[in-house]
C-alpha cells in the first residue's frame, strides 16, 4: 500500500502560476531578503528544487538525493537518472537526504 504522501494531488496550474510569481524567481533584495522585492536573483537550491520538481514530477526526496552523475542523455534528450546512490538508499527512501540546495546546486554547477 502507497503511503499517503503518495496521494496528494499536484500542483494546478494557477497554483503554479502564483508560485513562480515569488520574489525566488523574479527578483529579490538578498540572500537575507529573499521574499522582499528586488533585482537579484539567485540560483541557489530554494531557486532550483521547485524547478526541477514542476518540470519533472520528481519528489523533493528524489531532487535533493542528486549527483551530477544522475544527469544522462538517450537520444539528444538530458534527463535525472533517480536511482540508488551514496544520499539516497532507494528512489522513495527519505532517510539520509543531504540539503535539497546543496543536492542541487551540486547538480547544475556551471548550468547559470
Amino acid at each position: 500500500m502507497k503511503p499517503s504522501r503518495d496521494k496528494r494531488a499536484g500542483f494546478s496550474e494557477p497554483d503554479l502560476k502564483r508560485l513562480f510569481r515569488h520574489t525566488i524567481w523574479t527578483g529579490c533584495k538578498s540572500v537575507r531578503f529573499r521574499s522582499t522585492p528586488g533585482t537579484r536573483i539567485i540560483k541557489d537550491g530554494l531557486y532550483r528544487v521547485p524547478l526541477i520538481a514542476a518540470h519533472t514530477g520528481a519528489r523533493r526526496e528524489e531532487i535533493a538525493g542528486l549527483q551530477p552523475s544522475d544527469i544522462a542523455e538517450e537520444d539528444g534528450m538530458p534527463y535525472f537518472d533517480i536511482a540508488e546512490n551514496d544520499n539516497r538508499g532507494d528512489a522513495t527512501a527519505q532517510d539520509a537526504c543531504p540539503d535539497p540546495g546543496t543536492a542541487a546546486q551540486r547538480v547544475f554547477q556551471g548550468f547559470r
